[in-house]
């Protein structure tokens, strides 16, 4: 038997959503329909990409010069240009940049850009330049707002986290959360939902703690009920999350924001490895859900954003990695945006203190991304 305490604590820890603030519950304004078909998914590399050896200047006796160990060489990459090549661990994304659905947009970061793993975070998730400024809402969520109040349904869903991203916090907009749980142990939380269906809270937050919990399990259940039906995904974890997201496309079209999470790429020692199997491992997930989408004629309503919260120093270090820098290239998938190459390749006569300088206010990304997610028409108008 479960007490009301252990239902709140194993569901809510285990399931997560975002609670919504009981000032604002109530709330309603005149908004857009919701129902426009599109939607975006989040993919952050946290720990710092090291952008010079996915979108590889291989000619640059510059880039030559400042890696030995780390250098990729031109047999070793994938010519995008006659000045760019990608990391042959990524080989599994040339059919998504030769059928037209890839687009890397270059130089992107803050302009204002520490080394900080939890400061740049906090940046690129609030969409704001000095986070150390008190901050309620993400970028993401606050584009959803307008949104919620016409549906009863979550916005956003969150793939594998315990709680909900900082770029998906906002006053209004609800987030479930996906869970990558064994089949047994999401059969058991299903089960310990459906045994409490008459469970109130006492108070105001703790039906808000409720309704985000069925808003969550609701969500798992969805997801694992698809997920038989579900084919070609990698067996690895980041493959598991973008299989997870494919069942979110598919059993809660509601959705409009996803998020998932690469981690790992805070590669200071022995980089070159580690740094490989990562783009490989990501490269593989981001190929097969982008087939997924083109299968299912979803690409031009789905845009992928896959970016990190900045780049990594030009110069190999002592232990044969690199350390925080700041600049790096932004990846994107599908969602009607034209495919290429965009804005300024790495200047590496012309570093900012031994970083590659920020060309593109990553702001402006998000700007663009989320004017398209609420428009009724209109292409993504990302800079060139």
């Amino acid at each position: 038997m479960t007490s009301r305490r252990e239902f709140h604590k194993r569901l809510a820890c285990t399931v997560g959503s975002t609670i919504a603030s009981t000032r604002f519950a109530g709330r309603t304004t005149a908004s857009p329909s919701s129902d426009n078909g599109r939607r975006v998914v989040t993919i952050f590399l946290r720990g710092g990409n090291d952008g010079l050896n996915t979108v590889v200047p291989v000619h640059d006796p510059l880039y030559v010069s400042s890696r030995d160990d780390l250098r990729i060489r031109p047999e070793e990459a994938i010519t995008l240009n006659d000045r760019l090549s990608m990391n042959s661990a990524m080989r599994s994304l040339t059919r998504c940049w030769e059928a037209g659905r890839m687009r890397i947009q270059q130089g992107v970061g803050d302009p204002n850009h520490s080394h900080s793993h939890f400061l740049s975070t906090a940046v690129w998730s609030e969409g704001k330049l000095d986070a150390t400024l008190p901050s309620f809402d993400g970028w993401l969520g606050r584009a959803l707002d307008p949104l919620q109040p016409t549906t009863r349904t979550p916005l956003a869903c969150a793939i594998d986290s315990p709680d909900t991203p900082e770029l998906l916090r906002s006053r209004l907009t609800r987030t479930c959360s996906v869970p990558e749980l064994p089949r047994d142990q999401a059969q058991t939380l299903l089960k310990l939902m459906r045994s409490n269906p008459d469970l109130t809270g006492e108070s105001e937050i703790q039906r808000h703690v409720l309704q985000a919990c069925r808003d969550a399990a609701t969500s798992l259940e969805n997801s694992t009920r698809s997920s038989t039906r579900i084919r070609g995904f990698p067996r690895t974890p980041f493959g598991e999350r973008m299989r997870q997201a494919a069942n979110v496309v598919t059993t809660l079209p509601e959705i409009k924001a996803i998020h998932a999470v690469h981690d790992g790429y805070d590669t200071h020692t022995a980089q070159r490895g580690q740094h490989n199997a990562l783009q490989r491992e990501l490269a593989d997930g981001l190929a097969a859900l982008d087939r997924f989408l083109a299968e299912r004629g979803l690409s031009e309503s789905t845009l992928v954003m896959v970016f990190s919260e900045f780049g990594r120093r030009v110069k190999e270090n002592a232990s044969h990695g690199t350390d925080h820098g700041s600049a790096g290239p932004v990846f994107f998938l599908g969602g009607e945006t034209p495919p290429g190459l965009y804005g300024s390749s790495p200047d590496l006569e012309n570093l900012d203190d031994g970083d590659v300088a920020v060309t593109q206010d990553f702001r402006v990304l998000q700007k663009a991304i989320a004017r398209w997610l609420v428009a009724r028409d209109g292409q993504l108008g990302l800079p060139d």
